[in-house]
């Protein structure tokens, strides 16, 4: 069984943005390794070079490995397990996740309408599955992502005003997330 988590951020952000060293550090404590590398042109995202990326940054899982993600990093998550015929692994955790377009960025319909989910699929490729939502989500719609962790039959934990889970909105740490890895 492998101590490896893969961390796929989402947009505007990098593998240092937020609550993202601080989980590496404390995982670390813990003698688990948290793979994450910064995305292709972040802040203005192209479907083809992130999948790209993200193909190869999971390129060694591992059974039992565990995958965090996070915005826009769920729906790039969701459409690398579209084609994924590798081991099963441990869980996967979903942060202000999401499968459709978003309101407040019109921006990334395109990058969103070219993702092929399958959550069947990818129900099958892990123990677990759980997802984080915001009650005050202003990027991501909350309903946009309690309707995510239906579809994928996922344990929901609901974090009261903790807005897009980003280090502005005072997320430098992230108990509740550490304490299910």
């Amino acid at each position: 069984m492998s101590n490896s988590i893969y961390l796929i951020h989402g947009y505007l952000a990098n593998s240092e943005s937020h609550w993202f060293p601080w989980l590496k550090k404390e995982l670390e404590k813990n003698n688990k390794q948290l793979l994450a590398e910064t995305l292709t042109n972040a802040d203005n995202p192209e479907y083809h070079v992130w999948k790209q990326d993200i193909s190869s940054l999971l390129s060694s899982l591992k059974v039992g490995d565990s995958v965090v993600s996070h915005s826009l990093g769920c729906i790039s998550t969701l459409d690398f397990f579209h084609n994924y015929n590798g081991p099963k692994l441990g869980k996967l955790i979903l942060v202000s996740g999401f499968k459709d377009k978003l309101e407040a960025f019109p921006d990334l319909d395109n990058f969103i309408n070219k993702c092929q989910i399958d959550l069947e699929k990818t129900k099958q490729n892990f123990e677990q599955i759980i997802v984080f939502v915001s009650s005050n989500d202003v990027i991501v719609d909350p309903i946009l992502t309690k309707e995510l962790a239906k579809q994928l039959s996922a344990e929901l934990i609901i974090e009261n005003n903790a807005g897009h889970f980003l280090e502005s909105d005072g997320y430098t740490k992230f108990d509740s997330l550490l304490k299910l890895i």
